[in-house]
């Protein structure tokens, strides 16, 4: 039995203000990521291969944070009662063009987690932080296409 799992991210920027000239905002260069065809108890990681950019920017200057969740585990599209735990699902850190610290070990998407640690002055120019997905499917799931949305949140 061959299983399709395919991972829609959800893009949103954020327009928060602190007072009437604080901007922040969030920017991805993928709208999807898709693991392809896996078979139960199969595990698929590095995805995509380059790496998903997230390009976080700021105009006040003082110390942020990236954090990762996903609005729903992952759901079969065909059966939304056929789901994938968020604990098979993980994220990680690759590269980053800040100087702030930037998770690099798994971490699964049972809770929000920060992901990136900006100091201050940091953001201005827009930060690039590159990630990576890693998946494993239940041997007991039902096949199709699964998705969900992975909701960025930039907390000053």
């Amino acid at each position: 039995m061959k299983l399709k799992a395919i991972l829609l991210i959800c893009i949103f920027l954020f327009f928060l203000s602190q007072n009437v000239h604080a901007t922040f905002s969030i920017e991805t260069d993928l709208t999807s990521i898709n693991f392809g065809a896996m078979n139960p108890n199969g595990t698929k990681g590095d995805v995509p291969s380059q790496g998903v950019t997230v390009k976080c920017t700021t105009d006040q200057g003082n110390p942020w944070y990236l954090r990762l969740h996903l609005e729903t585990p992952l759901t079969n599209v065909n059966n939304p009662s056929s789901m994938i735990s968020n604990e098979n699902f993980w994220w990680y850190g690759m590269s980053t063009t800040g100087s702030g610290a930037l998770v690099m070990d798994e971490q699964d998407f049972s809770v929000e987690k920060v992901a990136y640690t900006a100091s201050a002055g940091e953001g201005v120019s827009g930060v690039d932080i590159k990630l990576q997905f890693k998946l494993t499917i239940p041997s007991n799931i039902q096949s199709g296409p699964y998705s969900t949305r992975i909701i960025l949140t930039l907390i000053e």
